[in-house]
């Protein structure tokens, strides 16, 4: 076995265990519909939360307010238009804000 060969199978089981950890889920999930100009918005998490607004990249607040209960779906109407890629959200969770990860469907 060369040191070729050994590389490959270095980097064969690397590969293989990258793709056995776990993949971290979002806590929000946005399904953007624009015909109804409306955003369905999921909780992961197991609490319930107040989603107040999210973040674009360009640092403007977009707003998105909502109440969800743990594994709930709200439609919320949209005011904007929803860009392709938002920041965070911005939550309360009890009486703390979080900033929440948000996958943009």
């Amino acid at each position: 076995m060369g040191k070729t060969t050994a590389k490959a199978v270095f980097g064969v089981a690397a590969l293989y265990l990258l793709s056995a950890l776990p993949t971290l889920a979002a806590d929000l999930i946005l399904k953007v519909d624009n015909v109804k100009k409306s955003v369905a918005v999921t909780n992961t998490l197991p609490t319930k939360l107040t989603l107040l607004y999210l973040q674009g990249l360009d640092d403007r607040n977009l707003a998105l307010f909502a109440h969800l209960d743990k594994g709930a779906t709200v439609n919320v109407p949209l005011h904007f238009v929803m860009p392709a890629a938002v920041g965070p959200a911005v939550c309360e969770v009890g009486n703390q804000r979080r900033f929440l990860t948000v996958e943009l469907k």
